[in-house]
Formats: structure tokens, C-alpha cells, sequence
């Protein structure tokens, strides 16, 4: 778990889930997996503070444009699901335009989001 989660946080998290975080992997249950995944899914987290803009970098790939609506940024292949930013496989020269990307993508994702569930369609 460590190479998944800051070190710190990996030797708390299996008390987190109710489980011995000696135990080997090869003895973990279906039902403990789901304890583990069911616990960072829920995992309250709280921003106390951004690094400055200056340390922005961009990440490449991601989840393929043809496989979202340009419209409404929500996944052709599951309703309700919507992307933004560089989870999506965009990137550009830095200069600020993968910032533009994130902010412009973001906000029409989240717009779409809030309007589909307005309508009850989400």
C-alpha cells in the first residue's frame, strides 16, 4: 500500500478499513478489498492549500476525446460521468494553455453536471 499512498498515510490506512496492515496480501479477502476500496472512496479529505502556479506541470494521456461530448464534456459511454482537465487526453506548448484547458473544461463539465441534475438525468 505504501507505493499507492503517501508513507505516513499507508501505515494508518488498514485501521482506517478494520484490517491488520501486516496481513499479506495473498490472505486479503474479496470482502476486505472492498472494505479498502469502500473506505477511499469515502475518504473525507480536506484542501488546506494549493503549491503556486509557477509548479504547474502537464500530463499526457488520458481518457479519449472521441469518447466524450464536446457539448457537455460527459463520457459517451456512461451517462452522468463528465471530464475535465488533463484527465483528458489533451495537452498543448505550456504558456498557459493547458491552464485554459483545465479552467474551460472544468467549468463547462460542472455546469453540464449541475444542469443534468436539475433535470433529474443525473
Amino acid at each position: 500500500m505504501q507505493s499507492l499512498l503517501p508513507q505516513r498515510f499507508a501505515a494508518l490506512f488498514p485501521h482506517l478499513c478494520g484490517l491488520d496492515g501486516a496481513l499479506p496480501c495473498s490472505q486479503v479477502t474479496g470482502k476486505m478489498r472492498s472494505a479498502i476500496a469502500d473506505r477511499l472512496q469515502s475518504l473525507p479529505l480536506t484542501v488546506i492549500g494549493t503549491r503556486p502556479i509557477d509548479e504547474a506541470i502537464v500530463t499526457r494521456g488520458g481518457v479519449d476525446i472521441k469518447d466524450v461530448s464536446p457539448g457537455t464534456m460527459e463520457s459517451k459511454k456512461t451517462a452522468g460521468l463528465y471530464f475535465a482537465g488533463e484527465i483528458i487526453d489533451v495537452d498543448a506548448h505550456t504558456g498557459g494553455y493547458n491552464l485554459q484547458i483545465a479552467w474551460s473544461t472544468g467549468a463547462l463539465a460542472g455546469k453540464s453536471a449541475a444542469s443534468a441534475k436539475k433535470e433529474g438525468n443525473a
